[in-house]
């Protein structure tokens, strides 16, 4: 009998409907209806600490509980996904992070952070509010087979560039099995799902991408059912990968001198992050260049 993939990198909660999109200022949204259920997204497990803004599109979504006076915001914030920087107003991350945020609207402000290496150093971050939140439409949950696991994020104002905070480049290619690549996250470091350890210092680890084929045979060797088709892209190092609140963060390949965003952080192995048999699955960039371009009115 096929298991389910129950461990995926957002947030585990079921969800009845959600909004594909969504805008306004704090509770002020509105948006069409569709089903989904939200992932959870750990951190990087068996990684390494990256070198300080090596990679600066490198975002962390957070949440503020709205107090009892409006002109108010409870802290601390709470952290859950990532994402990456692609234009001074957007952010792209996975769309089970997005689910959340709607289905949690009415008492949470949600905040993207840029420019820092350390997730809780707070004098190094800068902090821009969420204005609105396009999930792709035709994202659909785990239990419908899961798919289209994207979303967009448009801040309230633009983000000011530097050496901390550059946006990467969407790549153009589909990259062949082989390929060496890197993911990075605050996530946790934990390799067991159930228990979330996160970093506090930003963490990544090398890569190799995998077949559609091979992806897709690893987990249904399992008894695992996954939805893998040109939607996705699948890598694997064992003993390390991206755990909870990596969801929506970066899978980056390098051409040149250059990195290109290749895949956003969605779910992996049921059986503990890192595993050595199961690849992460990831959204694929590629696939929803055109969507991305038409959804920002930025020709990518």
């Amino acid at each position: 009998m096929q298991i389910l993939l129950g461990i995926l990198f957002g947030i585990a909660a079921m969800v009845a409907s959600v909004p594909t999109t969504w805008s306004g200022h704090k509770s002020g949204l509105s948006g069409e209806i569709h089903t989904g259920i939200v992932r959870h997204a750990d951190k990087i497990v068996g990684g390494t600490e990256a070198t300080p803004y090596r990679w600066p599109w490198q975002v962390g979504i957070q949440s503020r509980i709205v107090a009892e006076d409006p002109d108010v915001l409870e802290d601390p914030p709470g952290f859950f996904c990532g994402g990456s920087v692609i234009d001074k107003k957007w952010i792209l991350t996975a769309g089970h992070c997005c689910v959340h945020m709607i289905e949690t609207r009415e008492s949470v402000e949600f905040e993207v952070f840029v420019g820092t290496h350390r997730r809780q150093d707070v004098q190094s971050r800068d902090i821009y509010a969420v204005a609105r939140i396009f999930i792709h439409p035709h994202y659909s949950n785990p239990e419908t087979g899961g798919a289209n696991d994207i979303c967009l994020l448009e801040l309230e104002r633009e983000v000011t560039f530097n050496q901390r905070v550059q946006p990467v480049r969407l790549t153009h290619s589909v990259w062949p099995a082989g390929t060496e690549c890197w993911t990075s996250g605050w996530g946790s470091i934990n390799f067991m799902v159930t228990t979330v350890i996160q970093a506090d210092a930003l963490q990544n680890t090398p890569v190799s991408l995998v077949s559609e084929n091979n992806c897709r045979n690893a987990y249904v060797a399992a008894g695992v059912y996954m939805n893998i088709g040109s939607h996705s892209v699948c890598a694997l190092r064992a003993g390390a990968g991206p755990c909870r609140t990596d969801s929506g963060g970066p899978l980056m390949c390098q051409r040149g001198n250059q990195w290109e965003l290749v895949g956003v952080t969605s779910g992996g192995s049921p059986y503990g992050c890192g595993h050595p048999l199961f690849p992460s699955l990831f959204a694929n960039v590629v696939n929803f260049r055109d969507w991305i371009s038409s959804t920002t009115g930025i020709p990518f």
